[in-house]
């Protein structure tokens, strides 16, 4: 398993509003949501 760091992140709130949406859309933890869209983003940028 990886190991995890915990990294305190400042965010605008409508923009945590609307990541808690989506999710919750997705069945992901607000974490997780993050987490996913930062992997997809270094995919997208090492492509």
């Amino acid at each position: 398993m990886a190991e995890i760091y915990q990294y305190p992140l400042k965010i605008d709130k409508e923009l945590i509003d609307k990541l808690r949406e989506i999710a919750k859309e997705n069945g992901r933890s607000l974490n997780k949501e993050i987490e996913f869209i930062i992997r997809q983003y270094l995919k997208e940028q090492n492509s």
